[in-house]
């Protein structure tokens, strides 16, 4: 009897400590039209819609739409889209302020939080440099992006800067990915 009680109380000692594990990141489900939409093809038509993903880990996600100095994109991202941070949960197209840790570190683009939806045009050009005016989606709907130059539409995080021999270093923690839509909504469309 005395060895039975032991091991109860061993067992009910044990049982209160938590079981250690590595969190694990999920990729957001596509939207339930997305059958209907179809992915992203190198012409979008005025008034199409597609749609797109986008990886945390990635410097840029092409969505394979080449686009036109002047031409307008309206993106959305729908419902219920998260990616990660390393072990931070993000909901975009909305960033975060940051641990004091994550803000020693350069960000890609100052002012903007960590983890906001970037939106840029990729020229193609001596190694696919980007135009440098990406902006910020700030709405997860509704918004509209006008491309200044020509190139590929490219979509990203906006995370921490690694060293100059690897700028991408830090994307490399991050995981998941997220479906957005991208509608061609020139100037006279209204949007979605």
């Amino acid at each position: 009897m005395k060895r039975f009680l032991i091991l109860l109380l061993a067992f009910s000692l044990t049982s209160c400590f938590s079981i250690k594990y590595e969190p694990v990141t999920v990729d957001s489900y596509p939207p339930v039209n997305a059958a209907k939409i179809g992915k992203c093809q190198a012409q979008l038509q005025t008034e199409k819609i597609c749609l797109a993903q986008i990886y945390a880990d990635r410097w840029k996600s092409f969505t394979g739409i080449k686009v036109g100095a002047g031409e307008s994109y309206c993106v959305t991202v729908p419902p219920d889209q998260v990616w990660f941070d390393k072990d931070r949960r993000n909901t975009p197209p909305y960033g975060e302020k940051g641990s004091l840790l994550m803000n020693l570190a350069q960000k890609r683009h100052k002012g903007i939080p960590f983890f906001s939806l970037m939106i840029n045009v990729d020229r193609g050009n001596d190694g696919g440099d980007m135009d440098g005016s990406a902006v910020e989606v700030t709405d997860s709907k509704d918004f509209r992006f006008t491309s200044k130059v020509a190139g590929t539409l490219v979509l990203y995080p906006n995370d921490a800067i690694g060293p100059d021999t690897d700028p991408a270093y830090w994307y490399r923690n991050n995981g998941g990915r997220i479906w957005i839509t991208i509608q061609r909504c020139d100037a006279a469309i209204p949007l979605m």
